[in-house]
């Protein structure tokens, strides 16, 4: 079985991990303010106070030094860290919030990726969509474009990440003409 596997460009990357660093800064001071408010202080306030000023401080600083890089900056694990300490001093709705947003980024930042197959294209959207042979007229991929065209007047045009352009877009577009032609 033939499989041709398209990452699409993520536009909106960017955007998604500066909400990410706003949520854990928000989370820091949210940690440092009920900390500060409880009746008395102990070494464990004190404790999760600089722990979470630290590990925020940490991510801030790494997406301000590689901010024009896709890289992995482990949010996506602090904010599992964050979660579980606000379970663990009892703000149960608080962790279920910041799990939820998690869960979300994770979502959203992920390689989106077009799978095109003998038996279907599968397109990346949430949740993922399965696009039969038989519903479509065209599919092209040209200079970094894919364009899916379906017989319902429907059209899709993505761009192609730059760092994963194909250099087989010929052979691609062969494979998509003679499955047109079998449905």
């Amino acid at each position: 079985m033939v499989t041709y596997r398209l990452i699409l460009k993520n536009e909106k990357r960017k955007f998604y991990k500066s909400f990410s660093v706003f949520i854990l800064v928000m989370n820091a001071l949210a940690i440092c303010l009920f900390l500060y408010y409880l009746p008395q202080t102990t070494a464990q306030q004190v404790t999760g106070i600089i722990a979470a000023v630290l590990a925020i401080s940490v991510i801030v600083y790494r997406e301000k030094m590689v901010g024009r890089r896709h890289t992995d900056t482990g949010i996506y694990e602090v904010m599992v860290a964050l979660a579980v300490y606000w379970a663990f001093i009892g703000y149960w709705w608080v962790a279920a919030g910041v799990i939820a947003l998690a869960i979300l980024y994770r979502i959203a930042n992920r390689a989106p990726e077009v799978k095109i197959t003998d038996h279907h294209i599968i397109y990346p959207s949430f949740p993922g969509r399965t696009i039969q042979w038989d519903t479509l007229n065209n599919v092209v991929l040209k200079d970094g474009l894919l364009t899916i065209d379906f017989r319902d007047n429907k059209l899709i045009q993505q761009l192609l990440d730059p760092s994963a352009i194909v250099s087989n877009e010929h052979e691609i577009n062969e494979f998509c003409r003679e499955r047109l032609k079998k449905d």
